[in-house]
């Protein structure tokens, strides 16, 4: 009698996006006054039946819970991302999705 086995492993990948915030200008101070708003989407494809994670840290500059980035005279900006198109949802670190 023959036994064939075979174990396949689950797999997941990520589709990358960019996310460009722009030229900024900022103000006499130094400052940014308005809020820019830009959208980028990533997705998640993992084998049938595989639960998975994301975690999105607070980037290069991070200082704590706070999102930044740096220029190019090591002046920081902040930044948040959002799961949702009417930014009401922050990215934590962890989102659990489920098969």
């Amino acid at each position: 009698m023959l036994t064939v086995q075979a174990v396949v492993n689950g797999t997941c990948s990520v589709s990358n996006a960019n996310l460009n915030f722009g030229n900024i200008i900022p103000g006499a101070n130094g400052e940014i006054s308005t809020a820019i708003d830009q959208g980028a989407t990533f997705q998640v494809t993992c084998s049938v039946g595989v639960p998975y994670s994301v975690d999105l840290d607070g980037g290069l500059a991070s200082n704590g819970g706070s999102r930044a980035m740096t220029g190019p005279n090591n002046e920081l900006m902040q930044y948040q991302l959002f799961q949702d198109p009417q930014n009401t949802i922050v990215w934590g670190s962890i989102f659990n999705g489920s098969p």
